[in-house]
């Protein structure tokens, strides 16, 4: 075959004979034409040449540009032996972070995240700060919320961002301590604000919803931490009703003597009816017999308690002690379901072990002392 040139695309080949264009250039197709026409590439990276009769299809060079669906960022397609191709764009090539947040640049063909380009912070406690990927900066002002039944949710200190409670009624569960036993009683008093009333008395229907009493669980653990004392009273509410933390001590289980003792007091509605004629400061049975008013199963906890607690505290005098007595209201407690399990399981014990005569307490007395 004499000397030929055959444009290709843009390129122009030169080639020197049917022997060399094929080791050389391309393939030699059994497809027969008579012009360009009849040769179809495979392709979009492949070009076609009709020579001598035949078919010739040729790859394109690497550096020609292709169109490639789907491609992902940070890549180009590109032509190689014949196919198309993505191939990663150089680094530090700024891409769609696909959010208003943050910048983007290429890496190894991954569009990778970079550096904020919002700052959201309004200097401002009391909201949550964000960035919504699409609309921006928002800046959500802070809702108060408790967990307690027995307090209002407050507000957000702008200072500090911290929600403040407003107690709105006594906590069901309280705790104190009595200590120096062995040197004089200690004594508790409790009573109750009516705040868990239902009664209307304007409204008959009424008559059947809560009057307001409270059932009063009282706890007391000694030094190791053992339930030594349990029982129960009705304080009605504006009622006054009293302990004595040696008489609770004289009906321990085990028959200690302790010094000190914790004394946890748990507050429930009395059953409509139960014991609702009682005076205030009436004991339960020991053990009890009224599921209104029994220290191992509680009912439906209330609020409305108030309770204050004396004891002793040594005073330095000398070689000689003397001691002071110190008067102070019980301090509220979180009660978790576990400890709620522990302390009216125990009591159970206190039942059913001390036979009525020991582990379980007389109740109170009413008044004050």
């Amino acid at each position: 075959m004499p000397e030929s040139f055959f444009r290709l695309g843009s390129a122009q080949i030169l080639c020197l004979g049917i022997a060399a264009w094929l080791l050389m250039c391309g393939t030699l197709s059994a497809q027969t034409c008579t012009s360009l026409a009849d040769c179809t590439a495979a392709n979009q990276c492949t070009s076609a040449a009709c020579v001598a009769g035949s078919c010739f299809y040729t790859d394109l060079p690497p550096s020609t540009s292709c169109v490639l669906n789907n491609i992902p960022q940070c890549n180009q397609a590109f032509c190689s032996m014949g196919s198309c191709v993505p191939v990663a764009v150089p680094d530090g090539t700024a891409c769609n972070s696909g959010t208003v947040c943050y910048s983007a640049s290429c890496a190894s063909g991954m569009c990778v995240q970079g550096a904020p380009l919002l700052n959201c912070n309004d200097n401002n406690p009391c909201t949550t700060d964000t960035c919504n990927p699409t609309t921006g900066c928002e800046n959500t002002p802070i809702v108060c919320t408790t967990a307690s039944a027995c307090a209002a949710p407050g507000t957000c200190d702008p200072t500090t961002g911290m929600c403040s409670e407003s107690l709105v009624c006594s906590e069901p569960a309280q705790v104190r301590y009595v200590a120096n036993l062995n040197v004089s009683d200690s004594y508790i008093n409790i009573t109750n604000d009516g705040s868990s009333s239902t009664l209307n008395p304007g409204d008959p229907a009424s008559a059947t919803t809560s009057s307001g009493n409270l059932c009063v669980g009282v706890y007391t653990f000694d030094a190791n931490e053992e339930l030594q004392s349990c029982c129960a009273c009705l304080v009605t509410p504006n009622g006054l009703a009293s302990l004595s933390a040696q008489a609770i001590n004289a009906t321990s289980l085990t028959g200690e003597n302790a010094t000190s003792l914790v004394v946890k007091l748990l507050a429930w509605s009395t059953t409509a009816g139960a014991s609702s004629t009682a005076p205030p400061g009436t004991p339960a049975p020991a053990p009890p017999t009224s599921s209104s008013c029994n220290p191992a199963t509680p009912g439906n906890l209330a609020g409305g308690m108030h309770a204050w607690g004396t004891t002793l505290h040594p005073l330095p005098s000398g070689g000689r002690s003397t001691y002071t007595v110190t008067e102070t209201p019980f301090s509220l407690a979180n009660l978790s379901v576990a400890e709620f399990a522990h302390i009216t399981q125990s009591c159970e014990f206190n039942q059913i072990n001390g036979s009525a005569q020991s582990g379980q307490c007389k109740g109170c007395a009413s008044g004050g002392q």
